[in-house]
């Protein structure tokens, strides 16, 4: 994927998040629990995902609810860090015409192929879908 694509794709994914953020802390103010849910995998299976409850967990974290935040779902802890983090690298490689951003995702990418660290990480993954299921059912 080339720089200035994956830039864009941040960006946008970014832009969106805090969108989707932002309505939900605006209809959370109406109602107990949002009703707002973009899960398709949830929507035609009836079936959390494995980040299912990750806006209500970016919902409670917001609210200095770290527990509550953990408890529904500890990929909301890296939504943040990446909302928090990746609109101002981008920032800063516009700024001063760097592409530390992207080295750093061509870094990870490799490390993520390596087995090591690709079999622990799904594993984490498929255990938080399974607590997903614990929770819902």
């Amino acid at each position: 994927m080339s720089r200035n694509k994956l830039y864009f794709l941040m960006a946008g994914f970014c832009g969106l998040g805090f969108l989707w953020i932002g309505l939900n802390l605006i209809e959370a103010t109406h109602v107990e629990e949002s009703s707002l849910t973009p899960c398709l995998f949830k929507n035609l299976t009836t079936f959390p995902c494995p980040s299912c409850g990750s806006t209500r967990a970016l919902l409670a974290i917001i609210r200095g609810n770290f527990g509550k935040g953990f408890a529904l779902n500890p990929v909301g802890y890296i939504y943040l860090v990446g909302l928090l983090v990746v609109p101002i690298w981008l920032l800063r490689d516009f700024l001063i015409k760097k592409d530390s951003l992207y080295q750093f995702y061509l870094k990870a990418e490799w490390v993520l192929k390596k087995r090591a660290v690709a079999i622990p990480a799904i594993a984490l993954l498929i255990i938080n879908w399974v607590w997903n299921f614990y929770k819902f059912y």
